[in-house]
């Protein structure tokens, strides 16, 4: 049996619905925007604190609360969540006590990132608000994900300058933390910085016959 919390109102509004036909039978194609100003303003909210609605992991390791955080900030958004198995790469979802692995876990939250197209590894200079930010560490593995809350242009005050980014993210707890200073610190030195463009739009493609989506991106 297939497991998945309910769609989101976010993800719902301002959606446009089309039905088509593939060879098993009819589809519902519907889009969806992702509006950044909520993703941001639920980041900002719940960033010094946790919301109950959500299974909490704080203190559990590898990264403790950080991706549940995010996750919760792009169901904020207007993500849609997306039914599977626990395990299963292409899901995305949460129930009160737990949640998908690539809703909580910082290498599968990626995984999911590149196979929905929900989000794309970009240059940190084309990070926007409720963009995000993964730190890998040096044997490969991604262990923490922070959300863009803030951007103070900088580039062309002086030579080399760099926009001020400002992220929030949980384990441990930090709100509007300068990323410019997390990326010079000397426990990262070792350590590669992902940045993710998060889509604006995308395409929520619902099966009428079954009770599992799938969803890709359309930009």
């Amino acid at each position: 049996m297939r497991r998945g919390g309910s769609r989101s109102r976010a993800g719902r509004e301002g959606a446009k619905a089309s039905r088509v036909r593939n060879g098993q039978g009819e589809v519902l194609a519907v889009m969806q925007f992702f509006f950044r100003h909520r993703a941001v303003e639920y980041a900002l909210r719940w960033a010094l604190g946790r919301n109950p609605m959500f299974p909490d992991y704080s203190g559990h390791g590898h990264g403790g609360d950080c991706t549940n955080f995010v996750s919760q900030a792009m169901l904020a958004g207007g993500w849609t969540t997306v039914t599977g198995w626990r395990a299963d790469r292409t899901a995305w979802w949460f129930e009160t006590e737990r949640a998908s692995h690539t809703w909580a876990a910082a290498d599968p939250f990626a995984a999911f990132l590149r196979n929905s197209g929900r989000a794309r590894v970009c240059g940190r200079d084309e990070l926007a608000l409720a963009d995000i930010v993964q730190i890998r560490n040096p044997d490969g593995a991604l262990h923490h994900t922070m959300i863009v809350t803030g951007i103070t242009p900088r580039r062309g005050e002086y030579h080399e300058a760099i926009d001020d980014i400002y992220v929030s993210y949980h384990s441990h707890d930090r709100k509007n933390n300068m990323l410019n200073m997390i990326e010079t610190l000397d426990a990262y030195k070792q350590h590669k910085f992902v940045y993710w463009k998060v889509s604006d739009i995308f395409s929520d493609i619902i099966s009428t016959t079954e009770s599992i989506y799938y969803i890709t991106s359309t930009t």
